[in-house]
This record gives structure tokens, C-alpha cells and sequence, in this order.
């Protein structure tokens, strides 16, 4: 645990640091990360009875899925977090920003369920594929959004396809996860489920914002100023921001389109649980 959490907090450090101090700041963080995370790896493959056995792994459903996982919340954590600040940078008030989501839940409370009884019964390699996809396809709508009024066309159709993906995907992801261990680590395999959740939205928030901060300078944003800053004039600094969102949309939607290739070519429909 020790390690986990020295390699990810250095990690997500260097990322965030780094983009507004200049990384030449973080390199001891970058070497932190660069020694614990290794670390990690060859304590728990040496260990007598490590937290995580890595014979969990050995099935190839599981590792799939987690792969899957760990993409496709990456996109989502990461992505998510900025589309209300995009909306604020928009003119929308943090209520309205916030509320824009909500139906994203809604969907999801609705659906995922339903989702998750035909992929119990067909196989979970279509849903996660489609999922993945349609949350791809919705990122993309979002980053076409440039102004307040081409929320209520790109914005509204992209929370709507992402929300139908997102509904598409929870439900086979854990459950592929958890099913195809044996039936004595089904709990460690979806701690591990989780926390592969959790960790890849960690690191795409940092990701994300870099991507973003670096962008913004590249387009001429005004030194000292803050991409996506409510009420920015028209100007170098709103342009740049724009295009720093957008950049930062194309790299959340590549995660999640790269978590559908991988669901579609690696994921099974008739993988048996785990010995």
C-alpha cells in the first residue's frame, strides 16, 4: 500500500505541478514515481501472500476487463471534471453547469441495469465495444461546443450518447471483472476492479489538465492567465482556451475509443470463471 500510494501521489504531482512550475520542479517527483510503481510490481510477484495475487491476472477476461476499465474511466473521470468549467467559461452559472449532467445519472440509473441482464445472457463483448464507443463518439460531440448557444445541439447530443454509453458499460464491466475469477477471490477481483477505476481517473485528471495548460500556452494564451476562466473576454485568452478544451476532448476520446478496441478484440463472450 505503502508503494501504491507513493507511486500514484508522485505520479499525479509531477503531472500537475509540472504543467504550471515547468517539470525541471518535479523531477524528484518523476523519480519517485519512476522507483515505487516498478517496486510495486516485483514486491507483490516475490511476496508469500501478496494483496493481489498475480496468478489473478493470469485470465484473460479479467485482465481485458480491467484494461477496459482503466481506459474507459480515464476518459471519464478526466473528461467529466472539465465539462462543468467549460460550461462556466461559456457563461452558464455553476448551477446550470452542474444540473447539465444530471441527466447523465438519471440515464444511467435507468438503463445500466438492463444493460447489464443482456449481457448476461449474450455475452459481454457487444456492450462494452458499443459502451465504450458511444462514450467516445459523445466526447467528441462535447468538444464541438465552442459557444453557449452549440450546447443546446453538440453539447445536448453528446451528454445524451455518452450517457447511453456509460449505461451500456457499468454493469458488463464488473460484472466480466468479478465473474471471471474463481470464486475465492471474486471479492479481491472487484476491489481490484475499483480501484483500477479510481486510479485511471486520477491520472487522466492530471493528464487532462496538462494536456489543457500546455495547449493553452501553445495558442497564444496571455501569461498568468488561467484556461477556462468564467467570464474570459473575446480574445487570445478565450481562443486559446477553447482549443486547449478541445485537446484536452481528443485525448479523453482516444482513451475511450482505444477501450473499445480492446473490449472488441479481447474481450470473450464464453470465458469460463477461474480455477
Amino acid at each position: 500500500m505503502t508503494l501504491t500510494a507513493a507511486g500514484l501521489a508522485a505520479l499525479t504531482y509531477a503531472l500537475v505541478e509540472g504543467a504550471d512550475k515547468g517539470f525541471g520542479t518535479v523531477t524528484w517527483a518523476v523519480v519517485v514515481a519512476a522507483v515505487a510503481l516498478p517496486a510495486l510490481v516485483v514486491w507483490t510477484l516475490r511476496a508469500r501472500d501478496p494483496l493481489v495475487p498475480p496468478s489473478l491476472f493470469r485470465h484473460p477476461n479479467l485482465a481485458a476487463a480491467n484494461i477496459v476499465t482503466f481506459l474507459v474511466y480515464a476518459a471519464l473521470g478526466g473528461f467529466l471534471l472539465y465539462v462543468p468549467i467549460y460550461l462556466q467559461f461559456l457563461g452558464f452559472s455553476p448551477l446550470s453547469a452542474g444540473l447539465a449532467l444530471t441527466p447523465t445519472s438519471l440515464l444511467l440509473a435507468l438503463l445500466a441495469s438492463r444493460f447489464g441482464a443482456l449481457a448476461d445472457r449474450r455475452g459481454p463483448r457487444l456492450y462494452l465495444t458499443f459502451g465504450a464507443t458511444l462514450i467516445g463518439v459523445g466526447i467528441l460531440l462535447l468538444a464541438l461546443v465552442v459557444e453557449r448557444s452549440g450546447f443546446w445541439t453538440f453539447g445536448v447530443a453528446g451528454l445524451g450518447v455518452l450517457s447511453l454509453g456509460l449505461a451500456s458499460l457499468v454493469a458488463p464491466i464488473t460484472a466480466t471483472a468479478i465473474g471471471s475469477a474463481s470464486r475465492n477471490l471474486a471479492g479481491v477481483a472487484s476491489g481490484v476492479n475499483q480501484t483500477v477505476a479510481r486510479v485511471g481517473g486520477l491520472v487522466a485528471v492530471a493528464a487532462i489538465g496538462l494536456t489543457i495548460a500546455v495547449v493553452f500556452d501553445a495558442r497564444g494564451g496571455p501569461r498568468g492567465a488561467t484556461p477556462l476562466a468564467r467570464e474570459t473576454p473575446r480574445g487570445a485568452a478565450h481562443d486559446a482556451s477553447v482549443d486547449a478544451f478541445r485537446a484536452g476532448a481528443l485525448l479523453a476520446a482516444g482513451l475511450a475509443l482505444a477501450g473499445a478496441l480492446v473490449a472488441a478484440t479481447r474481450i470473450s463472450d464464453h470465458a469460463e470463471r477461474g480455477s
